[in-house]
């Protein structure tokens, strides 16, 4: 089960990594690309709680 799971965070990975723009023709590092996803998926954590409160 952990096997699936982390082959899942790494095609997550790769895929956001493809769709961030590139740096001297070069693709981004994998620590930038998971920094990006971390906040993404923090903004998409607090989004409900926000709009929530907006209601």
């Amino acid at each position: 089960m952990l096997s699936w799971l982390r082959l899942l965070a790494y095609n997550l990975l790769a895929l956001v990594r493809t769709h961030l723009p590139t740096r001297d023709k070069r693709p981004q590092s994998f620590a930038r690309t998971m920094e990006v996803l971390y906040q993404g998926l923090l903004g998409l954590a607090v989004l409900p709680e926000s709009l929530a409160t907006l209601a």
